[in-house]
């Protein structure tokens, strides 16, 4: 690989403010970034977060309370138009809440309609769901997972605080083994992408379903298509953001899995009687 002279630490971190401040100078020549933006500490951006009542990050809410305003497309390309589809219902006989008007705001309707949802009319249920298909196909990945019940349905009575706040929600990239160069990285971590950082600058929108399709493995995402300005690297270009060469950002040890509390007997069958719903 034909990397980059090795710098000292300071050196990257002004190199890295530079490319930031860049970027911001480019995109936001019209907008004021929420303060949350003005950070790169993980800790800081969670502290700024609302909580749903369950205790774990409410997006929506961030996003309806101006606490993020996530970009709808990448830089130098149109974007989706932002929200007005204000449509939520109700539906099925354990009462399921949909959002409708958040999901249209946060994925546009391309993210759903038709590739994984063709009508109105088509039926879902928490098998399929905690399979990866229908809502699971970002539920329990990049959103929150089937055991926040409340989230989706009202009635069901479960103890509030009792998830931890964080980004957990990092994917760990497979492998690229088709190239010589690629091959010749195989000594270094895998890729861990931080889709938590990236939903704070940009809406679903910006990525999905183009150039990311929205099931993780659908995408081929190699080194040598980002060095071409694909993939990742339609960003990352040391220009708009730090470049594909630097390898350390990407590639990093993952971090400790998050360890939930402790939930008592009574709340686990409440839970299990919920998830067995229609």
């Amino acid at each position: 690989l034909d990397l980059p002279e090795p710098t000292t630490e300071a050196d990257d971190a002004d190199a890295a403010a530079a490319q930031l401040a860049a970027a911001r100078r480019v995109a936001d020549t019209v907008r004021v970034a929420p303060p949350i933006e003005l950070t790169d500490d993980p800790d800081s951006m969670l502290a700024l977060l609302p909580r749903a009542p369950a205790g774990d990050v409410d997006w929506s809410a961030a996003l309806r309370d101006g606490v993020v305003d996530p970009r709808r497309s990448l830089p130098g390309r149109r974007g989706a138009p932002a929200g007005g589809f204000a449509y939520d219902f109700y539906f099925g006989e354990m009462e399921t809440y949909f959002p409708h008007s958040s999901h249209a705001d946060w994925a546009g309707c391309q993210a759903c309609h038709p590739a994984i949802y063709r009508s109105r009319e088509i039926q879902t249920s928490m098998a399929e769901i905690g399979e990866g298909e229908s809502c699971g196909r970002c539920h329990g990945t990049v959103a929150f997972a089937v055991d926040v019940c409340e989230r989706c349905h009202p009635a069901a009575a479960l103890p509030e605080g009792r998830k931890k706040a964080t980004f957990e929600n990092d994917l760990v990239f497979a492998r690229d083994t088709t190239t010589d160069a690629a091959r010749e990285m195989s000594s270094l971590p895998p890729s861990i992408f931080p889709h938590w950082r990236h939903r704070i600058d940009f809406a679903c929108t910006a990525c999905h379903p183009e150039p990311f399709a929205m099931r993780a493995g659908e995408s081929v995402i190699t080194m040598e298509r980002m060095q071409m300005g694909e993939n990742c690297g339609a960003c990352h270009n040391s220009e708009l953001a730090f470049g594909v060469m630097q390898c350390d950002r990407c590639h990093t040890e993952p971090p400790e899995p998050v360890v939930e509390p402790e939930i008592d007997a009574a709340v686990a069958a409440a839970t299990d009687e919920v998830s067995q719903g229609p």
